[in-house]
């Protein structure tokens, strides 16, 4: 275990390393100046040099990237070129947004995802089966913006029945988070149900199945509680890439219901070349997703036995 951490922890540098390098230069080759994006293009260039040296953008590329490195091995994430406020709070503030919404997205997804998944396999039923799976495809290939217009239009606009936009802290903001959550939710919904029922179909043709349907025992307690579980492997995959990638901030859907999170913050960075906070929305990103994949590394062999058994040989 110490050896696998050890590993784990090295590969996580390495990752945010790239990350951090291939990020920055990015950034930095868009044809974009963020000085002449403070001042304004009618900006003398007196004013627009001074910026640069304010700012530091006047060295060359590896001297700011060494330097970014060392802010950021000290947790440092810098200031904003536009608010002049510390990235770090600018993330901690929209993240309390981004969670609810991930939060509710991701039980959603999981719970609707398992039942049509395992509903599949307990029918019996080959016509259901393609069914369901084809549909999940079908969502799974569809673009989230896409999703999230037509959410927006068709229920929001045209039913009216939510609020397309808006935010409110607790209960009183229910009502605001269900269609940015429905739109995040599809997606995973699709991979989790078809995940689902191909690994559940692939157990129920296994010989400790068929002894348990030979002993009589209900085919609904089969797949529920003896082929769903050794099903899950994959799936906690899925659903751990999901969570990351829903509370590193859903950008689009964000934008498109102006929900408060790191994806709405994201955009409007990009819009106005806020490059130290473009940055460190992505390298936050990054870390969530390092972190969450060792997580479900760990609870792999909670859930499995076998990898259990073979950790401890």
């Amino acid at each position: 275990m110490i050896k696998y951490l050890f590993n784990k922890l090295l590969f996580t540098l390495g990752v945010l390393l790239s990350v951090s390098l291939i990020t920055f230069i990015l950034s930095f080759v868009l044809p974009s100046d963020p000085a002449r994006a403070l001042l304004g293009i009618q900006a003398d260039e007196s004013a627009i040099e001074g910026i640069r040296k304010e700012l530091k953008l006047d060295k060359p590329l590896p001297v700011q990237y060494w330097e970014f490195l060392k802010r950021l091995s000290r947790g440092d994430l810098g200031r904003s070129y536009i608010t002049n406020r510390d990235v770090k709070s600018l993330i901690a503030e929209r993240f309390a947004a981004t969670f609810k919404l991930a939060i509710f997205a991701i039980t959603v997804a999981t719970i609707l995802g398992i039942a049509v998944g395992s509903f599949a396999v307990y029918t019996n039923s080959t016509a259901v089966y393609k069914f369901l799976t084809s549909l999940s495809v079908i969502f799974a290939s569809v673009p989230i913006f896409f999703l999230g217009l037509l959410v927006s239009l068709f229920i929001g606009s045209y039913l009216k029945l939510l609020p397309i936009s808006g935010y409110e802290p607790g209960l009183k903001g229910i009502k605001y988070i269900i269609l940015p959550g429905i739109t995040l939710s599809i997606y995973p919904i699709a991979l989790i149900a078809r995940l689902t029922a191909s690994r559940l179909r692939e157990i129920m043709e296994s010989d400790y199945v068929k002894a348990h349907f030979a002993m009589g025992i209900k085919r609904w307690k089969i797949v529920l509680i003896l082929a769903l579980r050794n099903a899950m492997n994959p799936v906690i995959t899925v659903i751990g890439n999901s969570v990351a990638i829903l509370l590193s901030g859903a950008f689009f859907v964000e934008y498109i219901f102006s929900w408060p999170g790191i994806g709405l913050l994201w955009v409007d960075s990009v819009l106005r070349y806020d490059f130290p906070v473009i940055i460190g929305i992505v390298m936050f990103s990054a870390m969530v997703f390092v972190v969450v994949s060792m997580v479900m590394d760990l609870l792999y062999p909670v859930i499995d036995p076998r990898i259990r058994m073979a950790q401890t040989q």
